[in-house]
């Protein structure tokens, strides 16, 4: 896979900031800021080990793939500009996945699914060093169990794939289940993210 530095370093360049971005989305209101401000609730709380970018020699910078409608952009963004703010070693910048589509298809999600967001680190030079992917796989699996305990202690709910024809009082007690549990799992998500991160950034070091 070629990284093209020149063309990764071309739109980093012209991506938008994540001030630029929280701005955006905190003017426009709406579901998206909901899902940013519950992120930024529990991420003020929690404390991220950036040891892994405070040990390398040059900042590096994050060219991040990603679109408001996605619930694990405005879950991961925030993480990554704290870790940015913290370390002092990780300079970031936003693109729509949909506009940079030749980018995404060379950073897929197990070499097949386009899956946002998309963090490729770039080292000083603006050669890749690596790429994560959406979510990492612990906190897929975390949830999935977790989705299980709900249904276990709710058979009102019938089994995931019965959610769809249930009545929406229903529906409505299921999905504020699942924002709680999204909630309560969030600091080992925030964790995880910045551990994964912290491993290609370790690469640099």
């Amino acid at each position: 896979m070629s990284n093209a530095v020149s063309d990764l370093l071309e739109v980093f360049n012209n991506g938008e900031t994540y001030k630029d971005f929280r701005d955006r989305v905190y003017a426009e209101g709406g579901a998206v800021l909901e899902k940013l401000q519950r992120c930024e609730r529990v991420l003020e709380k929690t404390e991220i080990n950036v040891d892994a970018f405070k040990n390398v020699a040059q900042p590096l910078k994050a060219l991040v793939l990603s679109e408001d409608w996605c619930g694990d952009c405005t879950d991961n963004l925030p993480v990554i500009d704290k870790i940015a703010k913290t370390s002092g070693k990780l300079e970031m910048r936003i693109v729509s996945r949909d506009e940079h589509l030749e980018i995404m298809d060379r950073f897929l999600k197990n070499g097949e699914f386009r899956s946002i967001p998309t963090v490729i680190l770039l080292d000083g030079s603006g050669n890749a060093l690596g790429h994560f992917n959406e979510r990492p796989d612990s906190v897929t699996q975390l949830r999935a169990s977790k989705q299980q305990e709900i249904h276990k202690a709710h058979p009102e709910f019938g089994g995931p794939e019965g959610v769809a024809s249930l009545s929406d009082e229903l529906r409505a007690e299921w999905s504020d289940l699942l924002v709680q549990m999204r909630d309560d799992t969030r600091p080992f998500a925030i964790a995880e993210v910045a551990r994964e991160l912290g491993e290609i950034a370790s690469k640099a070091a």
